[in-house]
């Protein structure tokens, strides 16, 4: 059979249609992948490991990023907190190690460790420290990120348990003696939030003490020390360039604010009291502290003093009789009216030594020695020994009894 070019045209035409209706057909049902990148696969934390990620901004993102800097895992082990203890963060970068020396035993055990994501362009260094009740078995670890969130847990050791009190901008913070109050120095952005606060390690809740402004030199105000009983707060205002005053302030009071106008700072509201200048405070007892301070280059006192907390009055106990005399801290030794002072020359160099002093009220003094790598010291309990954490190596710490010179342990 012959066919007419008008039929075979239409054959084909036909046959065509029916190819396109073929190919849509499977184009409909058999989508093709996208060209997207693949999701990442972000690996589930352990059972025994706390996993936190920053707290929700004002203008939260639409999604959240795994591991974003500031963002922190704490893991914490049980142990039993010994009779004569001392809690030391050891590490660096993204992670650090908490541990608890037992210094009648000498030897130290692992309590926490937390990694932490910092931001690798950042001029500063991610940092950690601890803050511990009487008893030891409350404790306050800061996780400092520079650009990033920073973070503050509460550790429960004998219980193995850590619980996260805020996210943001904490810069110093301090845990009252029976561990059931903080008070911690905020430097948030938001104007509502920077200042001194306190709370409770119990539930987290916490309010402001002190209100302060974020872009003024010497803001937030920082926690120096607790009364014993914990009713009391002895904290830093900062004046810039000179240093800090020593203020006390009940944790009950109304919320303060401290207004730096060109007249002058001055905190209005709250029941505040002036005791002169600090750059830190302890308590000898319910009623007394002590307190001292250190010239700077911009102004300022070197001098130790005690101020009584009912007469509100000052009472100088040691004032260098150079102008070259840096007073680094103070420890008033427990069972004893003597407190240990650590000084230095103010200029300059690495490593200077400090040299330690064992001084009375009655202006008795007697030299213990000096140091070039002193990182810490404190009294024991029964203040029958003087410690001092020396450092001056990358892996190890020793601790020596300062009032025998003797070594007491060593760790890593």
């Amino acid at each position: 059979m012959r066919y007419r070019p008008a039929t075979v045209g239409v054959g084909i035409a036909v046959s065509i249609l029916i190819v396109v209706a073929v190919v849509a057909l499977y184009s409909t049902r058999s989508p093709a992948p996208a060209t997207s990148a693949s999701p990442s696969v972000t690996a589930s934390p352990s059972p025994t490991a706390v996993a936190v990620s920053p707290s929700p901004s004002p203008q939260p993102s639409p999604t959240a990023t795994p591991n974003a800097p500031g963002d922190a895992t704490v893991s914490v082990t049980k142990v039993t907190i010994p009779a004569e203890f001392r809690y030391v963060v050891v590490g660096s970068g993204d992670d650090f190690r908490v541990l608890v020396l037992d210094l009648g035993a000498a030897r130290a055990a692992e309590v926490a460790s937390a990694h932490v994501v910092r931001v690798q362009s950042a001029p500063a260094q991610t940092s950690a420290a601890v803050s511990a009740s009487a008893d030891g078995r409350v404790l306050l670890l800061s996780l400092d990120v520079p650009e990033a969130q920073s973070s503050l847990y509460v550790l429960r050791p004998e219980a193995g348990s850590s619980k996260l009190l805020l996210k943001g901008a904490p810069r110093q913070a301090l845990v009252s003696p029976d561990g059931t109050r903080f008070a911690v120095a905020r430097a948030d952005d938001n104007p509502t939030m920077t200042g001194l606060w306190v709370g409770s390690t119990d539930d987290g809740s916490m309010r402001r003490l002190i209100a302060d402004h974020p872009q003024f030199v010497g803001s937030p105000p920082v926690p120096f020390a607790f009364s014993p009983g914990g009713t009391l707060l002895v904290f830093g205002l900062g004046l810039g360039e000179t240093g800090y005053q020593a203020t006390l302030v009940p944790v009950s009071s109304a919320e303060a604010r401290i207004d730096r106008s060109a007249a002058g700072l001055k905190i209005v509201g709250g029941d505040i009291t002036a005791m002169g200048p600090g750059a830190g405070a302890q308590f000898v007892s319910e009623r007394e502290a002590l307190v001292w301070s250190s010239r700077s280059a911009f102004g300022g006192e070197t001098v130790a003093y005690t101020f009584d907390v009912t007469s509100k009055k000052r009472t100088d106990v040691y004032r260098p009789s150079g102008a070259d005399s840096f007073l680094g801290s103070a420890g008033w030794r427990p069972r004893a009216d003597q407190f240990a002072t650590i000084e230095g020359p103010t200029c300059c160099g690495v490593n200077l030594p400090q040299v330690v002093w064992l001084r009375s009220r009655t202006s008795s003094v007697r030299k213990l020695g000096e140091y070039s790598f002193l990182v810490d010291t404190w009294w024991s309990r029964d203040g029958s020994r003087l410690f001092g954490q020396m450092g001056g190596d990358d892996s190890t710490s020793a601790i020596l009894d300062l009032l025998t010179a003797k070594p007491v342990m060593q760790f890593c």
